[in-house]
């Protein structure tokens, strides 16, 4: 069976849609017949047999959690695949979470990391929850960035740190309410050209979830703190943009212009799609 469910990962990452939603499916049915405490607790106690998920659990959690990460990059993404994967990433977190806990290799393994100054992101590091969060919050962050239009994958952070901190609970969702916070907040702050209603509604969604699950104070000085960050990094780019102007001048003047232009086009696209009719109008006749 371990070489049956090694086949089912690698397949997770294969070029066909339809391949990777059958794979994950499998791996959600090998989720569903496991509770993550129980997984752990025998891990923990040394009861491990030659099964796939309790070989070295830490490492399998990582390896799965990376590679469910790549998923999001493709542009295979679609709704179902979205949903599968979200269901599989709640099992994982909620494994990481208690991995993490006093005890566990994880927890060792930050502690010597911190000791060492190193990054907790690092390669031959083990997962943590927060990494994860992390991950999963810098692909919101570039499909926000390169796609505007585009809310699959948004979509798909916003429902899972929603059941993250739900499993987590009123006790537990606290040390994690910034990673939680962060694409909510980007969603319902962060100005940017095209907001989504249905996007933007599901982030107040979730963050009424969270205000009821932790400490108001809590969730008010997190959600501060991303504030914070983000009129820091505004501030940075305005000064980056005026240094660059009084270094380059013909650069900076460049830059304006093809901005221009840019805002031009996308006004006359507005109105052609708010008033169609502009586009059947016969053009005006030049006098000679």
């Amino acid at each position: 069976m371990t070489k049956i469910w090694g086949s089912v990962e690698e397949h997770l990452l294969h070029p066909h849609v339809w391949v990777r939603l059958a794979s994950s499916r499998l791996l959600g049915l090998l989720f569903a017949a496991w509770k993550p405490e129980e997984l752990v607790t025998n891990f923990l106690e040394g009861k491990t047999s030659r099964s796939y998920l309790q070989q070295d659990l830490p490492a399998k959690v990582t390896k799965l959690c990376e590679v469910i990460c790549r998923q999001f990059r493709s542009q295979l993404l679609n709704s179902e695949l979205g949903e599968q994967m979200i269901k599989n990433l709640v099992f994982l977190a909620k494994t990481l979470q208690i991995l993490s806990s006093e005890g566990s290799p994880i927890a060792e393994n930050n502690r010597d990391r911190h000791a060492s100054n190193e990054n907790l992101t690092s390669k031959e590091g083990l997962l943590t929850l927060k990494d994860l969060l992390r991950k999963l919050n810098k692909e919101a962050t570039l499909e926000d960035s390169l796609a505007t239009r585009q809310t699959q994958k948004r979509n798909c952070v916003l429902r899972l740190v929603s059941a993250v901190a739900i499993n987590l609970g009123r006790d537990g969702v606290e040390p994690f309410l910034t990673d939680i916070l962060k694409p909510i907040h980007r969603e319902l702050e962060v100005p940017s050209s095209f907001k989504d209603p249905d996007l933007k509604t599901l982030a107040q969604e979730a963050l009424d979830l969270i205000k009821g699950l932790a400490k108001r104070d809590a969730v008010s000085q997190a959600y501060a703190i991303l504030q914070k960050a983000t009129i820091k990094t505004r501030e940075t780019r305005r000064k980056k943009k005026a240094l660059e102007a009084v270094a380059d001048p013909l650069m900076a003047a460049r830059k304006k212009v093809k901005k221009n232009q840019a805002k031009e086009v996308s006004r006359k696209r507005k109105l052609d799609r708010l008033r169609p009719e502009r586009r059947l109008k016969a053009p005006r006749m030049q006098n000679a």
